[in-house]
């Protein structure tokens, strides 16, 4: 409190001392500073308004003592702190006192003091604070300021040419005032830094005066004289000044009433930086600042309610407009940020922002000086950014609030039309309008009405004015060109990112539209102006602003139609301009992004598609996966809602455009990579009610989703008006259509042209909505002569065809080069709209087929601009190979609407021409385009251009380019030709010689086969040359069936004989021939086409029959020579899978000619004097080793003289891309013993199957179901435990792959199968083997004699009578039956060949043995060791064996036979070496036969015999095959047969011994394209159900005994079904009109049973092409369609998955003829089943499986045994058990001791029965029985008179019903034995009701030596 009135006393005081006239100058300075230092603004007003004289007089002064003791002391510190102290008294002077000053008080004092402090000599610093005290007073002096103030203030910048004067005349000569000379108050110091452009420092230390002193100014007036003041000196700087800065200023912008003058072009003459350019530059920067950067703060963003300038939020392109608008003034200048002294609410800048803004005249100046800104050289390229980024804030609405000027005046409704909001919260406010002169009563609304000019109005000015930017034209050779031409592209990149974003977000009226079309074409005429500026040079602004004018001027024309319309005018001005400027390539890429977006607006809004997510797309498996869990739909919307530019939104395409520049600076790099960041605040569309506020962000957005949710209900449901109509708001009368809901995706030059499909909304003009009212008027677009604005399907159509041709005719081109790039386009785009029309019209859902759509795209459009473009010149070649690939593809794709009969007949006419013109290009193109598909579309006419089709595929096959032209297509070409050849014989074709239009009369299929046949024989890439190889087959097999039906030869075959002959003979070399070629890929498939051949080897044989053998011999020579040489380590340097496959399908292919040829052409000796069979299996053997035998004769067969075997380009590798196939095996790769398997499979199914296949029942069983329990009476229907138990029953392993059973039966029926011409014996042996190939039966028995001869009982009773000796020999057991004449015998005659000798009709002369010999010769040729060659023929001598070396042999063995008989003859005397026969007898059981409990077992139905006797004849048939002998132990074992051995042999009949497929067969009718509608078929039509019937024979599924693939017997899967098989393969063809669809399930078992199939044959009637999602499955990995054509044809589709590798005899887009379809397809399908499971990683044949089976059975189940003890079993499977008790001996046999007990089974018996084993002896006829419990009594079964020797067998181990007993006499070696419990398990009885009988006589004595009869049983249907 005390201190405050101290210094209250303090200003007293000091103020007394100021006005004491004692105190001197500087203590009243001192008290003058204390007074200022300690009051505030309002005190300091009212001392200086009160005592201003004497406050005066002290200032002046001190101002002129201070400049005294410069002079006299010097500059020093002290002395210039003094003036800076005066000065600052003086400023305080003028600040306090504007009133008195603006009275002209002091005037001539103040005058001569700024004269002072502005001297140019003065220093820099005090003539910088000298100007800004003078911009004071000059501001106070206002209006009152005489002309020579006026003169200094023109004069306060150097270099204008006004300098200062002193003394000025003097307007007042009463004043009296002398003339005093003005010198510099502190001269500049040399040392002093100097600014580098004064001129530019000083005048912007004017402009930034004018604005900054002025709020320091206390006028008595209040803060509305600030707005004044500077106005004044805003007015004397126009006056003074801008005449000067621009020279003949004159303001001809009139934003108000503007008059749009394009600009004209200009060359740069001044690169210098010129004073008044300078000058320019900065007054543009300053004038710029304050119109743009400045704006007020509200209440509602800072409550201090102090006006600040802060920058907004907004980051421009260039660095420099981001400061404040003050920046650019350097020194110690204070910033403009803050201005807390200034004791008002008003900021300085807001004030000198509404003075710049303030009038129409200051407004259209600002317009003026922005448009002589934008007329600058590039040298102030800063100035030219400045405006631009100005004028594009102010366009984009980057402002927080827009200028006076940009509002919509309110005489003109324009609401609608701009697109500019007034932002909210920017009103001016109370104290603003008092400021500037207006109070609050003033109608402030009106005042701002005048100064509207419309935002339009601005737009138009910009567009005019910006295009000066682009017109200016460097000096070439300057120095500065290059950098200032950057400089240039960027401005202009800028300037277009403006046009662009007024384009894509601005509404505009169509003036507005119009100006802009009109600036664009002007700007892109003019600068890429090809005659002019260079622009063929890619250094010009043309050629680095192409691409972007070109996109910015299509994309500008296009929104402009969606909005207004354009006149006719201007669309032809458009495509005369872009018509003159196709040399740039830049306008084409352009023009086909545009084209490219508005086919995707074309699809979406006409045909109702989005390309992004077209149906076919969501289909497919991998969209499926990618979208699971999303809703689909034909569209969905995106989910970005309206909200300005979305973030990271570009212009330009992403890809870069080579021909913009580059720079490492981001103003100049290239335009596609120049962005617009995003704004801080989203700008919002205006309301059509002008001058209103828009709603909240909120509000709007909720408001534009309802009404944008409604819109895309009310156009799913209906396009009627009404519909649209009560959608329409109120505020701005805006639709947002389906395809509004993202804005600009085109804000910026590098974004896509794809988002003008999503930046238009519907709109209806107000003005014009009344006019439509009726529902039913259809919504026409402006671009049609509606209202509605947006996208509309007239307005898509309608613009899309206007801008295809807005480049006019492309072949009025004059570069090349772009002609070929519109073409690639066109082709493109093509592609494009036929993938629209292949989505029409799909089903989504699958279950029901669409209507025909009723409008489709335009596919014939491009016609006539193809069929032009061949008349260019050969510049032009490039162009002419895309329009002529373009014209094939238009005329051969499937049209909804025919062909005119002018456009066919052109057609053919150019390609006519094409091939005449020996264009090889244009040639390969026509054969790449029209190889698959031409014939098969079946034009009319089309057999017009055959022959010049096969000229021009041999052509291409002829050249030397193997990767570069289409040789596949080619080589196609000429098999479909040759398919049709015979049907279009007649037919006329034009001479491809002949350039004129002529059809003649020609023969081509001999040409076109000879063709095919160089081809397949020297054609360098492997696929080619398969297809070649395919065409040769399918024409083969089309003759061969012809000779089927009709005979040999063809009907249809106009050659000769000899010719036809011939050329079969031919074709059939090629093929066999490519057997031999070192390529794998072509060997592997002429293999296939060799294997399905075989299907007509009937008819090979028999009119060709050299071909067979032939055929085998090839195939055996490529087997033999794939092998590796023994202990050779050379490969084949083939993968091992490939390898695999080549080997198995050799192996396949040679079995099944081997199959089909007839036995006496595999018995004919070959070359080498070999039989085929034999050479055959020689081969056979050799695979199974592994390696070819070197020595061994292998010369190759005899090929074609002209044959290439070698291919230099295997492309069928490239196209089988099984990368993950290979990946999969590469750790899995299979050796060779899957070869080695497969050989010894085709072995053994040869010697099983040759000669005996398809059995009487049929081809579908190869395997034989006969099992050990048949023929047994077993009641089981299966194998059972019990049927191991038999004593006539053993098993054996022969090998480590070979089960051998041997079975002895009684003789019964099954013997009438025997040869009829003998008698045989009351058994037979059954002969049951297992291995790789399947099971086989045989059954053998003994022939006894002649059907003529005695019965059996009259043969044995006849052996008796014999002499004693002859009996004696008879019986010995050494000799046998035979015993050899002493004597020699001659030889004189011969029986006949057929007749079997005997004992009747034998005679001395007679030799018995050459007779028999002679015979089996005769009946059994496979006997024979050489066909043709009798087995009485002796063998050559050994060459090497002289003729003494042979008569030594005839003596050794005529030595041996004396020395034999002698010994013979000594033994046969000698009774102990006798052996006494069995015996049989006819004694019945008195009531065996009536009772089935004394029939005890199948052992006890004979009453002689030792257990030895039921297996009888099996044993000596075991010794006669080899399999008893020493060397075979090491191969041969017994089997443990238990029950684990049985479950094994049941699941190894059950597998499957040949190669089974399953094939689905799929009928679509016509219109049918869906899988509910496919599905549902029942039947098809007559050609189907024919092409159904030849893939096979129709089986009936409830007895169908073969491969069923699925399908069930009890007619849930159909009733019958297709079936094939031949002795390797299987195949059931699941035919989807067979398989019942009555009910869901059988539906879904339907549809399992389908889609499991991996091959699936679809004979389709509809007129599109089948696709492979229509029935969706993880499968279906080879898809073979059948199109059915005209005359019997059928066009043949085929497609596989990638890892699928080649396969045939069928390519793709192939034709055949009906007669051979089934066959071929059915071929193809299996080929192409067998390649999918070569390419699967862990894939087993079945023969792998089998073989895995088989060891596993062999390697468990087998028993290691003594010989002795195997001997033993062979004797007699079961056998008793015996109990040796003697003590302590070992058996020698066995080595055990005699007191253990053996029990013996069917697996082992004890050694001391080796004797037994060794020798067929009977011991007794009492023997046999069963030991109860004396040692030498035995139980017998009664004796029953039975066909056949079987023993008696113990059944039971406890209790056995006894009905006869005898007494055995033991032999005293056995006295001591004791059988024990037998452990066979007992076997019913009753089973033998049917097979034992006592009616027949029993043989005393069987033949002991009995020939062998086998007869084959494997094929039986037991």
């Amino acid at each position: 409190m005390f201190s405050r009135q101290k210094n209250q006393v303090d200003i007293k005081k000091s103020t007394l001392k100021i006005l004491d006239r004692k105190k001197d100058t500087p203590t009243k300075l001192k008290h003058l500073r204390l007074i200022l230092d300690s009051v505030d603004g309002m005190e300091a007003k009212a001392l200086f308004c009160v005592q201003y004289e004497p406050i005066y007089k002290i200032v002046y002064e001190g101002v002129i003592a201070a400049e005294a003791n410069l002079k006299q002391r010097g500059v020093h510190r002290a002395q210039r702190e003094e003036l800076e102290s005066m000065l600052y008294l003086l400023e305080k002077v003028l600040i306090l006192c504007p009133d008195n000053l603006n009275g002209r008080w002091q005037l001539h004092s103040i005058s001569r003091l700024m004269a002072k402090l502005i001297h140019p000599g003065n220093s820099i610093r005090l003539r910088r604070d000298g100007i800004r005290l003078f911009m004071i007073w000059y501001q106070c002096l206002g209006k009152n300021a005489p002309m020579y103030v006026h003169k200094i203030f023109a004069s306060l910048i150097p270099g204008f040419g006004n300098e200062l004067i002193w003394p000025p005349s003097l307007e007042e000569p009463s004043l009296g005032v002398s003339s005093v000379e003005i010198t510099p108050v502190i001269p500049a110091n040399p040392g002093e830094k100097q600014p580098e452009d004064p001129v530019g420092y000083f005048l912007e230390c004017i402009l930034d005066y004018m604005v900054t002193q002025a709020p320091k100014i206390h006028w008595n007036g209040g803060p509305e004289m600030w707005a004044k003041s500077i106005d004044f000196l805003y007015e004397r700087f126009k006056e003074f000044y801008l005449p000067k800065i621009f020279p003949n200023f004159q303001v001809v912008t009139d934003i108000y009433k503007p008059v749009l003058e394009l600009p004209e072009p200009r060359k740069s003459t001044d690169m210098s930086t010129n004073l008044m350019y300078t000058c320019q530059v900065v007054f543009v920067k300053w004038i710029a600042n304050y119109a743009h950067s400045v704006y007020r703060s509200t209440d509602c963003y800072h409550p201090t309610n102090v006006w600040i300038n802060r920058p907004i939020y907004v980051q421009h392109d260039d660095a420099k407009v981001q400061a404040s608008p003050h920046s650019s003034i350097s020194g110690d200048r204070e910033s403009l940020a803050s201005y807390t002294s200034i004791p008002s609410d008003v900021d300085a800048n807001v004030l000198a922002k509404d003075v710049i803004l303030g009038t129409r005249e200051n407004i259209n100046l600002l317009h003026e000086v922005f448009r002589r800104a934008l007329l600058l050289n590039f040298v102030h390229s800063a100035a030219i950014r400045r405006v631009i980024c100005v004028y594009k804030d102010w366009i984009q609405i980057n402002v927080p609030e827009l200028p006076v000027f940009m509002l919509e005046p309110e005489d003109e409704d324009a609401s609608e039309d701009t697109g500019y909001d007034t932002p909210k919260g920017r009103l001016r406010t109370d104290s603003y309008y008092g400021a500037i002169g207006f109070n609050a009563n003033n109608n402030r609304e009106e005042y701002l009405s005048h100064l509207r000019a419309g935002a339009q109005k601005v737009l138009r000015v910009f567009f005019c004015n910006s295009a000066a930017v682009f017109l200016l034209f460097q000096i070439p050779k300057h120095e500065a060109a290059v950098a200032l031409l950057e400089e240039q592209v960027d401005i202009c990149k800028r300037v277009l990112n403006i046009y662009r974003y007024a384009v894509m977000n601005t509404r505009m009226d169509p003036k507005t539209w119009e100006q802009l079309l009109v600036v664009m074409l002007h700007v892109t005429s003019t600068v890429l102006d090809p005659g002019q500026h260079g622009a063929k040079h890619q250094d010009t602004l043309g050629r680095k602003l192409a691409s972007a004018m070109f996109q910015t001027l299509i994309v500008s024309w296009v929104k402009a139609s969606l909005n207004v319309p354009i006149s006719v005018e201007l669309w032809d001005q458009l495509q005369t301009v872009l018509s003159q400027l196709t040399v740039f390539d830049d306008l084409v890429t352009e023009w086909a992004k545009t084209m490219e977006t508005l086919t995707r607006v074309l699809a979406r809004h006409v045909y109702n598609l989005d390309l992004t997510s077209l149906p076919l797309d969501r289909l497919t498996e991998q969209k499926a996966k990618r979208k699971r869990g999303i809703e689909s739909g034909i569209y969905k919307e995106p989910a970005k809602q309206v909200s300005g530019i979305p973030e990271g939104t570009t212009f330009e395409r992403k890809r870069n455009i080579s021909q913009q520049g580059t720079s490492s600076d981001r103003k100049s790099a290239p335009f596609s990579q120049i962005t617009l960041s995003p704004p801080k605040k989203s700008s919002l569309k205006r309301s059509v009610s002008e001058g209103s506020i828009l709603p909240s962000r909120k509000e709007f957005k909720e408001n534009h989703e309802t009404v944008e949710a409604k819109v895309e209900r009310v156009r799913k449901i209906s396009r009627s008006m009404d519909s649209l109509k009560r959608l329409i708001t109120k505020e701005g009368l805006v639709l947002p259509s389906t395809t509004a809901t993202h804005q600009s995706d085109w804000a910026e030059i590098s974004s896509s042209t794809a988002s003008l499909e999503n930046t238009s909304n519907i709109q209806v003009d107000g003005d014009s909505f009344d006019g439509i009212h009726s529902s039913k008027e259809e919504l026409k677009g402006v671009i049609a002569g509606g209202k509605i604005k947006g996208w509309l399907p007239n307005v898509a159509a309608i613009l899309w065809r206007r801008m295809l041709g807005v480049l006019g005719n492309v072949n009025d081109f004059t570069n090349p080069r772009t002609h070929a790039h519109f073409f690639q386009i066109i082709t493109d785009m093509w592609a494009t709209l036929q993938n629209i029309r292949q989505n029409q019209g799909v089903s989504l859902d699958n279950l029901c087929t669409p209507m025909p759509p009723e409008l489709v795209p335009p596919l014939l459009l491009p016609a006539t601009w193809c069929f032009q473009a061949f008349d260019l010149p050969n510049e032009f070649h490039r162009g002419k190979v895309l329009a002529c690939s373009l014209l094939c593809d238009i005329t051969l794709s499937n049209q909804d609407i025919k062909f005119h009969q002018e456009f066919l007949c052109k057609f053919y006419s150019t390609i006519h021409k094409c091939i005449i013109a020996n264009n090889q290009y244009i040639v390969n193109e026509i054969v790449k385009h029209c190889g698959l598909r031409f014939i098969a579309k079946m034009l009319p006419g089309f057999s017009l251009l055959l022959l010049d089709l096969v000229q021009a595929a041999h052509s291409v096959l002829s050249g030397d380019d193997l990767k570069n032209t289409p040789r596949i297509e080619a080589s196609t070409l000429l098999g479909t030709i040759l398919s049709v050849s015979d049907i279009f014989k007649c037919m006329k074709v034009l001479q491809p010689n002949s350039m004129q239009f002529q059809p003649v009369q020609a023969q081509y299929t001999k040409l076109v086969l000879s063709y095919l046949i160089q081809t397949a024989k020297v054609e360098q890439t492997s696929n080619a040359r398969v297809v070649a190889l395919q065409s040769l087959t399918i024409y083969l097999c089309k003759q061969l069936m012809e000779i089927r039906h009709s005979g040999y030869p063809p009907q249809n075959v106009n050659v000769p004989l000899p010719e036809y002959q011939s050329r079969i003979g031919e074709i059939f070399g090629v093929i066999l021939d490519s057997v031999k070629v070192v390529n794998r890929s072509v060997v592997l498939i002429a293999v296939d086409l060799l294997l399905m051949l075989a299907d007509f080897a009937a008819e090979v044989t028999i009119y060709f029959p050299n071909i067979c053998s032939k055929i085998i011999m090839v195939l055996k020579w490529s087997l033999q020579n794939s092998l590796p040489v023994k202990n050779s380590t050379s490969t084949t340097g083939r993968p091992w899978e490939m390898e695999n496959r080549l080997f198995i399908s050799l192996l396949l292919s040679l079995g099944e000619w081997c199959m089909r040829t007839p036995l006496n052409i595999l018995l004919d000796s070959n070359h080498e004097n070999q039989l085929l069979v034999s050479a055959v299996f020689d081969v056979l053997q050799m695979v199974i080793k592994g390696y070819k035998i070197s020595t061994s004769k292998n010369s190759a067969p005899s090929s074609l003289g002209d044959f290439d075997p070698n291919v230099s380009f295997d492309d069928l590798q490239i196209t089988e891309n099984r990368v993950k196939a290979q990946a999969e095996r590469a750790e899995t790769l299979q050796d060779f013993q899957t070869v080695r398997l497969a050989a010894r499979n085709l072995m053994s199914h040869l010697l099983t199957q040759l000669g005996h296949f398809p059995i009487s029942n049929g081809a579908a069983r190869c395997s034989s179901i006969v099992a050990e329990n048949d023929d047994l009476g077993v009641e089981e229907c299966e194998l059972n435990l019990h049927i191991f138990s038999l004593p006539n029953l053993q098993m054996f392993a022969i090998n480590s792959e070979t089960l051998l059973t041997m079975i002895e039966l009684p003789a019964g029926e099954t013997t009438e199968c025997f040869h009829s011409d003998f008698k045989t014996s009351f058994t037979q042996v059954r002969i049951i083997l297992r291995d790789l190939s399947g099971k086989a039966c045989w059954d053998v028995t003994n022939l006894l004699a002649s059907s003529s001869c005695a019965d059996t009982e009259e043969i044995s009773l006849r052996v008796p009578q014999l002499r004693p000796l002859e009996e004696h020999h008879f019986h010995s057991t050494i000799t046998g039956s035979f015993f050899p004449q002493l004597g020699p015998r001659l030889t004189v005659r011969h029986r006949h060949t057929g007749h079997l000798p005997t004992v009747e009709d034998s005679a001395d002369d007679l030799d018995n043995l050459d007779d028999l010999l002679e015979y089996i010769g005769h009946t059994s040729p496979e006997c024979l060791l050489k066909s043709g060659e009798s087995l009485t023929t002796p063998w050559a001598p050994p060459a090497t064996l002289s003729q003494d070396q042979e008569d030594d042999v005839v003596a050794s063995v005529v030595s041996q036979r004396s020395t034999e008989l002698e010994y013979l003859t000594k033994v046969d005397l000698d009774v102990t070496m006798r052996a006494k026969p069995l015996q049989y007898t006819t004694e019945l059981s008195q009531d065996g036969s009536e009772s089935d409990e004394n029939l005890l077992s199948l052992g006890a139905s004979c009453k002689s015999g030792t257990f030895s006797s039921s297996f009888l004849l099996s044993r000596r048939f075991f010794s006669q095959l080899g399999l008893n002998g020493w060397e075979k132990r090491s191969n041969v074992y017994l089997l443990n047969k238990d029950e684990k051995l049985l479950r094994e042999l049941k699941h190894l009949d059950n597998q499957k011994c040949r190669e089974s497929h399953k094939i689905a067969v799929i009928y679509v009718a016509h219109g049918q394209e869906d899988k509910q509608s496919i599905l549902y078929n029942t039947a098809g039509s007559e050609a189907y159900e024919d092409f159904v019937s030849g893939l096979g024979w129709e089986v009936e599924l409830e007895t169908h005994t073969g491969f069923m693939g699925g399908l069930h017997r009890n007619k849930s899967s159909g009733e019958t079904a297709p079936y094939f098989a031949t002795s390797f393969t299987e195949v059931i063809f699941h035919v989807a009109t067979r398989l019942p669809s009555n009910t869901e399930e059988s539906l879904l078992q339907k549809t399992r049973h389908l889609g499991n199939d991996e091959v699936h044959i679809v004979w389709s009637e509809h007129k599109r092409d089948y696709r492979r999602d229509i029935i969706p499955t993880e499968f279906c990995d080879v898809l073979i369609v059948i199109y059915p054509l005209q005359y019997g044809l059928y066009r043949v589709q085929i497609s596989k998955k990638a890892e699928v590798p080649y396969f045939g005899p069928l390519y793709n887009e192939a034709v055949v003829n009906g007669d051979v379809l089934a066959s071929l397809v059915r071929a193809t399908a299996i080929n192409a089943s067998r390649a999918r499971r070569s390419s699967l990683p862990y894939f087993q044949h079945h023969f792998q499986e089998r073989s895995k089976a088989l060891s596993t059975i062999i390697q468990n189940h087998k028993i290691r045994t003594t010989f002795e003890q195997f001997s033993a079993n062979v004797f007699s499977p079961l056998l008793p058990s015996v109990s040796f008790i003697s003590g302590g001996n070992s058996s020698r046999a066995s080595g055990t001791s005699f007191s253990s007990t053996v029990r013996a089974s069917s697996s082992t018996t004890s050694s001391t029965h080796l004797a037994s084993a060794l020798i067929d002896h009977s011991l007794s006829s009492n023997s046999g029985g069963y030991v109860t419990g004396h040692p030498r009594r035995m139980t017998t079964g009664p004796n029953f008179a039975s066909s056949s020797p079987y023993e008696n067998v113990i059944l039971s181990p406890n209790l056995v019903r006894i009905n006869h007993t005898q007494q055995l006499n033991i032999p005293n070696d056995f006295s001591s034995t004791s059988a024990p419990v037998s452990p066979i398990p007992p076997i019913p009885p009753k089973r033998l009701a049917n097979k034992l009988g006592s009616n027949k006589p029993k043989l005393h004595t069987p033949p002991p030596s009995p020939a062998i009869s086998l007869r084959s049983t494997h094929g039986s249907s037991k």
